[in-house]
């Protein structure tokens, strides 16, 4: 809300430009950065539960405002009372538990461009009481909305050498961010100026990879998507009926804002969500799924509702025995599932009269993927079984196999997996055929590498 009480419910992180409130008054916002109850821990152990695989962070967004002490801007986090450094803890806490990092850097900068030349000045930005009875707008078509954005950068109203030495600025930060917190990914937005072209975007590519070569970049740095950074981003909240020839992502939020709105409780349903993944998964993309910190550094209750449900869908149990149909022992079960980084197998024994195993037998470290079944050998070895999960090792995101042997000598699942083959695996297996009689253990089974769908 402004001064005299407008509120803008569609907008968060546009709130500067949208409310169109000078940078002067804007940077005042830095006195009350406090998130004095940011856990680190608790958020990639959060993310790491419903089955993400690397974080994106808001190093520096449209409006200027730096998340780390960069020796290059006042309107920074150093400016501020809180006096941790956010992405250092946030990039450690990620390697400490297995994913990988990657920072959010807009081009984009109404700060800087407003100290220069004065606050932008919107066209047909039309604030509104916020109405919860009203029909809330489309954000990614705008359809329905009361106001309209001028999205333009204010570069195109820049002189060249006001340009260049933005860039200056700009190479200095990164520079910062690459070197300080070792980033996996730079992920850019906001390239849509009229005079950011796309040599520029070629520019800053070649930049910042002297600095870090294998770091991956989005394709919003500036050039056209089949041919800037490394990967396509598609546009926000958008799934391609046609998936592109190259990587992808699609980027959504929870509800209808990025940052967050204490209004904004238009929150997806798990269905929804899980639709959305699915979806992008099966043409090979993948989902970069928005969260909105509160101001004391919290992830909201409704987002991490949704986060666990995710994460309980996709580490689902996978049935590896069903006794119904054999001895005497309807009604008996066992099953693996992945908890955390490890698998861990499951029982229930009724012809013994006892229920749901209480202590799972878990091994395995560094899983990522819900096992699948390759082989549950019955007969003269019935209790013994065989598994392929994904595995992160030394030599990356592999496939490995882990087996039961009960032959009366020990019930032990194997405390290392048998074998780990692979690169670059992205999902995980999908079991096609045991051929049992004559030959047995042989196995086979299709997983998706980058993108292509590879046969083992």
């Amino acid at each position: 809300p402004r001064e005299n009480g407008t509120y803008y419910p569609t907008t968060s992180e546009w709130i500067m430009a949208n409310a169109d409130i000078p940078a002067h008054q804007y940077e005042g916002l830095a006195d009350l950065f406090l998130p004095e109850q940011f856990d680190a821990a608790s958020w990639v152990s959060t993310a790491k539960k419903a089955g993400m695989k690397y974080i994106v962070i808001t190093a520096k967004h449209h409006d200027g405002f730096s998340m780390w002490n960069t020796q290059y801007s006042p309107f920074s986090l150093a400016g501020t009372p809180f006096k941790r450094d956010i992405l250092k803890e946030l990039s450690q806490e990620c390697a400490k538990q297995g994913i990988r990092f990657g920072i959010y850097y807009s081009i984009l900068d109404w700060h800087l461009n407003a100290d220069e030349h004065g606050v932008q000045t919107p066209n047909s930005l039309y604030p509104f009481e916020f109405n919860k009875e009203a029909p809330a707008c489309n954000p990614a078509t705008e359809d329905g909305c009361p106001y309209t954005r001028n999205q333009k950068l204010i570069f195109e109203r820049l002189p060249d050498e006001t340009k260049k030495a933005y860039r200056t600025y700009m190479s200095g930060q990164l520079t910062e961010l690459i070197t300080d917190y070792n980033p996996s990914i730079l992920w850019f937005d906001a390239p849509w100026a009229d005079n950011w072209k796309p040599e520029d975007g070629v520019c800053l590519y070649n930049y910042v990879r002297s600095i870090k070569p294998d770091i991956i970049v989005s394709s919003r740095i500036g050039v056209a998507d089949d041919k800037g950074g490394d990967y396509t981003e598609m546009s926000d909240r958008q799934i391609p009926p046609v998936p592109p020839a190259r990587p992808w992502e699609t980027p959504m939020t929870m509800n209808n804002n990025w940052g967050y709105n204490a209004l904004d409780d238009n929150w997806k349903s798990p269905q929804t969500v899980v639709e959305y993944l699915t979806d992008i998964q099966s043409k090979g993309g993948n989902f970069l799924l928005n969260v909105g910190p509160n101001a004391q550094g919290l992830i909201p209750e409704p987002s991490i509702d949704l986060l666990n449900t995710l994460g309980s869908w996709l580490t689902a149990p996978t049935l590896i025995q069903s006794y119904s149909q054999i001895l005497n022992g309807p009604g008996n079960f066992e099953v693996v599932i992945r908890d955390g980084d490890r698998l861990c197998h499951y029982w229930r024994n009724i012809e013994f009269g006892l229920g749901w195993s209480s202590e799972p037998t878990c091994f395995g470290e560094s899983v990522t993927s819900a096992p699948a079944l390759i082989q549950s050998n019955l007969g003269d070895h019935a209790n013994n079984f065989e598994v392929v999960v994904q595995q992160r090792t030394k030599q990356g995101d592999q496939l490995c196999h882990y087996w039961r042997n009960n032959d009366g000598v020990e019930n032990l699942w194997s405390k290392e997996p048998s074998a780990c083959f692979g690169e670059n695996i992205t999902s995980a297996p999908a079991f096609i055929q045991s051929n049992i009689g004559d030959h047995a253990n042989n196995f086979e089974v299709v997983v998706q590498e980058g993108d292509k769908l590879c046969h083992y």
